[in-house]
């Protein structure tokens, strides 16, 4: 009963186990460094058509995947190259069907990685709102999971972003947060430009110094990182080494260093020839011209800095361009040529204005009313101010926007929280509910059963006092023909065989003329007498014999055993063995024990034969059950019938032993003493 109870609590706490570890388990995407992203350049359209063009056919699978959660990789890895291209209705179909399957996954990871695709594409096309919030979405995602890594990378890219916008207060906060996280992993990729970014910063704030411990650190990471490409692929470590020498170069060239300047601009220079890029020779190109320059040691700095105008306007990148001629417009100032000044002013300006670099645009005009006093300027001057009003006013909308956007994102993360928890009590009362119910079940499914084991066992009493009177039964008359036996043989010695005698011995005392007759009469009496004398021995020895009666019973019982498996039965009993001395107790608990053994062959052994042995030995008979079937397991050696033989033998001080060894049979041994 315990181990009924026992089994039944064990059962619903075990569902209540699994169903708690399959309920809350994530398929966990492994997360990587977005490096392609860290290095992102701006592609024209025929850049873009090209990349889509070279995953035609990838595209075409992963649109037409009818197993789109088996196709998880091929999906994500046309994602990653689409989010670079112009095929806009292709790509968000597919960070669709990517991020579906990752919601029904539970694959927190991936579906972060969904909105962060996102925010790589609109970053693209411009729509910066749109990025923010996404980076944001996937932030929430990375806390709820405790990824300490991926927070930081994404605070970084979230920096990069608020820097562009000239949001320089909210750019700076979050990089802190960024490098805080990003110091714990030294050979991640981030860590180089994040220090990077913090030392424009430490510029900006006249902190030369620690603008320098930061690059310096960022130096260092490359620098054991050289020839390795541990930390960076081969294509990317060049470029990002150029790029580093050219802030340190810029550093110096405010320090006024130029020297040192010049000797970083001309090692980025160094670098860049091994994975040459345009972008990249613009910039160390444009740093090393003016390091030259100021240092003295460049006599055609014009003519090296168009060097970089030129590769900007061809590869459209019109900020840098107009930012370039601002400086060709500086440069000519300082050599006194005004009127070249201005016009590389206006360039500047022209460039600005076309794509509403609404920032740059202010720093022309500022230059074109320094470089001509005498220019007409009210125009440009209300232009001026036209800018600085636009300046605020965008700044200002830019700031509220996202402040609405990380305040709506915030919500929306409080609002989630508060449904899983709702969620949460709903199943937990569910499952209170549901053990409950399970409890409730077990419970008259237990009470039942306990009723047909009480009513079993009453019967299976009845049938020991039937089998018990039954066999006392066979006593009282086996005692009573034995009784009878022995007065007739009694009656036989003491009676016939007397007046047998006494016929013989007044015959022979007769005389008789025919002596022939008298003889063969006298032998006739003694033959006679002879047998009379024999069958009253015989009934009186009768009394010597075994007692056959639980003999009888115990040959009955193995003959009358059949089963599926088409045991044959065999029983063999040593000559001369009594059960006189077996009490009746001991013969009921005998036999039950036989029974139950020979019950459990018919249910659970697939044996072809066994072999019941009775034999004495010393003071003990011994009863042996012996098997070729495929033996106990172990969960059923301290079963109900093996416990209830073990009782049964305890109560008659009988020893009780069983050796079984699995698909080699089993032997139960049962001796008593006597």
């Amino acid at each position: 009963m315990a181990n009924k109870i026992r089994n039944f609590i064990y059962y619903p706490i075990t569902f209540l186990i699994l169903f708690t570890v399959i309920s809350c388990h994530e398929k966990h995407t492994v997360y990587k460094t977005d490096i392609d992203n860290l290095y992102a350049i701006k592609r024209d359209i025929q850049d873009k058509d090209s990349i889509a063009q070279s995953i035609q056919d990838k595209t075409k699978r992963a649109l037409n995947s009818k197993n789109t959660k088996k196709d998880a990789q091929l999906i994500d890895s046309v994602i990653d190259v689409l989010r670079w291209t112009n095929e806009k209705k292709a790509f968000l179909k597919l960070n669709s069907i990517a991020h579906d399957d990752a919601i029904q996954q539970n694959d927190q990871t991936r579906l972060a990685n969904t909105y962060h695709d996102l925010a790589v594409f609109y970053h693209d096309e411009g729509q910066l709102d749109s990025v923010y919030y996404y980076y944001l979405k996937a932030e929430n995602i990375f806390k709820k999971n405790g990824d300490s890594l991926p927070v930081a990378e994404n605070n970084f890219y979230q920096s990069r972003l608020l820097y562009e916008l000239g949001l320089q207060m909210e750019s700076e906060v979050k990089l802190s947060k960024s490098l805080k996280i990003l110091q714990d992993f030294p050979k991640n990729p981030l860590l180089i430009e994040a220090y990077q970014l913090m030392s424009l910063y430490n510029i900006e704030h006249g902190e030369f110094d620690k603008a320098l411990i930061n690059l310096k650190k960022a130096e260092k990471i490359l620098q054991d990182d050289e020839g390795k490409f541990e930390v960076l692929p081969r294509d990317k470590f060049y470029l990002a080494y150029s790029a580093l020498y050219a802030n340190i170069s810029f550093l110096y060239i405010e320090t006024k260093e130029y020297s040192k300047a010049v000797e970083y601009s001309t090692k980025g220079i160094e670098y860049i020839q091994y994975n040459y890029t345009d972008l990249g020779f613009a910039f160390i190109n444009l740093e090393h011209q003016l390091a030259q320059h100021y240092n003295g040691t460049n006599p055609d700095v014009i003519g090296g800095l168009l060097i970089s105008y030129n590769l900007f306007d061809k590869l459209k990148h019109i900020f840098f361009q107009a930012d370039t001629a601002k400086i060709i417009s500086n440069i000519y100032s300082e050599l006194g040529d005004k009127s070249n000044s201005l016009k590389w002013a206006w360039t500047s300006y022209d460039l600005a204005k076309k794509d509403k670099f609404f920032k740059k645009q202010k720093e022309a005009i500022e230059l074109i009313l320094l470089n001509d006093k005498d220019y007409p300027t009210p125009a440009l001057v209300k232009e001026l101010i036209d800018l600085n009003k636009v300046l605020e006013v965008e700044q200002k909308e830019t700031r509220e926007k996202f402040a609405k956007i990380e305040y709506e994102t915030f919500l929306l993360v409080k609002e989630n929280q508060s449904l899983r928890q709702k969620i949460a009590v709903i199943l937990a009362i569910s499952t209170v509910v549901t053990i409950g119910l399970a409890f409730i079940i077990f419970y008259f499914r237990l009470k039942n059963k306990n009723k047909e084991l009480f009513n079993l066992n009453i019967q299976k009493s009845k049938n020991e006092k039937i089998l018990n009177l039954l066999i006392e039964n066979n006593n009282i008359e086996h005692k009573s023909i034995q009784k009878e036996r022995n007065r007739i043989s009694k009656d036989l010695h003491d009676g016939v065989i007397n007046s047998l005698f006494t016929l013989r011995f007044n015959l022979q005392q007769m005389d008789s003329a025919n002596k022939e007759m008298q003889q063969l009469l006298i032998k006739e009496i003694v033959n006679l007498e002879q047998t009379v004398r024999e069958i009253s021995h015989s009934l009186a020895k009768s009394s010597l014999l075994k007692n056959k009666s639980f003999e009888n019973l115990l040959v009955e019982l193995v003959n009358k055993q059949s089963n599926n498996f088409k045991t044959v039965f065999t029983i063999t009993l040593e000559d001369d063995l009594s059960f006189e001395h077996l009490t009746t107790l001991q013969k009921v608990n005998i036999y039950h024990i036989l029974q139950e053994t020979l019950q459990n062959i018919n249910k659970h052994s697939y044996a072809t034969k066994c072999q019941i042995n009775v034999t004495s030995t010393n003071d003990k008979i011994v009863f042996e059950v012996k098997d070729n079937g495929i033996g106990i397991k172990g969960n059923r050696i301290n079963g109900l019938g093996l416990n209830s033989m073990k009782e049964r033998a305890q109560a008659i001080k009988a020893d009780f032993k069983i050796i079984s060894k699995i698909n080699k049979g089993t032997t139960i041994t049962l001796a008593i003493s006597y």
